[in-house]
């Protein structure tokens, strides 16, 4: 008998969880079902998938290579399925959108309206999670698309570029480089920094200034996203560098945050999509960003370039 794709599914799905009861739940089956199914796959194979005690579920050696294969067959299902949807119609369908929690919250609102009036039958499902996961997800087709400020490092993904932004240099209202107009390197020398951890880029960029200009980075504190980060500048822990819409949107009118640009020197974060480079979407993707582009550009001319 020859296997099934649902069967595909629940190995990919357990060895993601190696929980069958958290795995069973996600799926929408009983228990039962899901060990059934997952035995009667190792029967047709002829191989045993996964290690079982009453302690822990693992993958076997040989268990691991197939649910990498697995996950290829189940991308092309979803090519295959995609490109018969698409063809000759408008943008359209589902599209599994990851963004890092230091971006969409604070650009997603301004952008997802307009992507469902040009485009009502465009279903986007959201997902966030850390920079490199994503990246990492993206290439075994858990996302079809990201919404990153983290340029792709593989070579199996194409990355397109929508904006710069600068980074901004923000601070309590209690710290004496509030009462500036604008920050130079030497005003850096001493002061302790909260930034994102890592894998993200703001980390890494918080890294180069720290580095260049001897501040340093307070590790114990990093945050988990760019509100958590705000929260504590404003309580007088460090300073911080914002991206800069993020400063327009949230910290704009903040009694207990001021926000300055670096004088003469500049940073910034390069934002775009990122996909896989035998997506069938390629060209959605491009109407997704021209849509992007647009509207941000419009709406905070005076920041990105």
């Amino acid at each position: 008998m020859r296997l099934t794709l649902r069967q595909l599914e629940y190995l990919v799905g357990l060895s993601e969880k190696l929980n069958f009861r958290q795995c069973a739940q996600d799926m929408n089956v009983t228990q039962p079902t899901l060990s059934g199914q997952i035995k009667e796959l190792e029967e047709k194979l002829g191989v045993e998938l996964f290690e079982r005690t009453n302690k822990m579920v693992r993958l076997t050696p040989i268990g691991e290579k197939l649910t990498e294969k697995a996950r290829i067959i189940l991308q092309d299902v979803d090519y295959f399925c995609d490109a018969a949807t698409i063809a000759g119609k408008s943008l359209g369908g589902v599209i599994h959108l990851g963004v890092p929690p230091s971006l969409g919250p604070y650009i997603l609102p301004y952008i997802i309206p307009l992507i469902h009036k040009e485009y009502p039958d465009l279903r986007l499902h959201i997902i966030e999670a850390p920079p490199r996961e994503l990246e990492i997800g993206l290439d075994q087709g858990k996302y079809d698309l990201l919404f990153t400020a983290t340029p792709t490092i593989m070579a199996e993904l194409s990355y397109m570029t929508l904006f710069d932004e600068p980074l901004l240099v923000g601070m309590s209202s209690e710290n004496k480089l509030s009462k500036l107009t604008k920050i130079e390197g030497h005003h850096l020398k001493g002061q302790k920094v909260i930034t994102l951890g890592l894998g993200h880029q703001l980390f890494e960029q918080a890294q180069v200034i720290a580095s260049q200009y001897d501040c340093q980075i307070l590790s114990e504190y990093e945050g988990t996203s760019l509100d958590a980060v705000r929260h504590m500048v404003a309580m007088n822990m460090g300073l911080s560098f914002f991206p800069g819409i993020y400063a327009a949107s949230e910290i704009k009118d903040s009694k207990e945050i001021k926000v300055l640009p670096f004088f003469k020197k500049s940073f910034k974060r390069s934002v775009g999509l990122a996909w896989r480079r035998t997506s069938p979407r390629i060209k959605d993707y491009h109407l997704i960003a021209q849509i992007i582009n647009q509207e941000l550009k419009e709406r905070f001319a005076d920041i990105i370039a």
